[in-house]
């Protein structure tokens, strides 16, 4: 593989349309399109519907819309699992102020991001229709009380958080 040429598109849909169609004209042998976004995917995606080549598309983000291109063979990959960082760092700094060993040998936190793909989508649909992101128990996250413990952070804690 050869990465061809990297570009910026400012996180728009449309200046990642426009660019793309400028780089397959470039190289119209381009057979892989890895986006910093699923929005800039699905630019990519409309941009390359007139290509005769066969391209593979990533992104990253986990878009609504994300789901149904992979379902469809329009896309193959999004990363994903960021969008909860905000909570597991409020989380962690919650076991922080509260003096969890965990914090004593350690300096920072790892998240785990996944990846959808066609093969595994049916296991994250939960995420698009998931309404009651308030219901969660963030504080049984937290290892306050539990002095052994690591953090297991991951989209399957919430899945299993919003079921109860």
């Amino acid at each position: 593989m050869v990465v061809q040429q990297t570009v910026y598109a400012g996180w728009s849909k449309e200046q990642a349309l426009d660019k793309t169609k400028k780089l397959l004209h470039r190289y119209p042998k381009t057979n892989l399109i890895w986006c910093a976004s699923d929005l800039m995917a699905m630019g990519a995606i409309t941009a390359a519907a007139s290509s005769t080549s066969q391209i593979v598309f990533g992104g990253f983000d986990w878009l609504s819309d994300t789901f149904e291109l992979i379902e469809h063979n329009e896309m193959q990959a999004s990363v994903g699992g960021h969008f909860m960082m905000g909570a597991w760092a409020l989380i962690s700094v919650y076991d922080h102020y509260y003096g969890h060993p965990f914090w004593k040998d350690n300096t920072e936190l790892a998240f785990d991001l996944s990846v959808i793909t066609k093969e595994n989508l049916a296991d994250y649909y939960w995420i698009k229709s998931a309404k009651n992101w308030q219901s969660i128990d963030y504080k049984a996250m937290s290892l306050r009380g539990k002095p052994k413990e690591q953090y297991h952070f991951s989209p399957e804690l919430l899945r299993k958080s919003l079921q109860k």
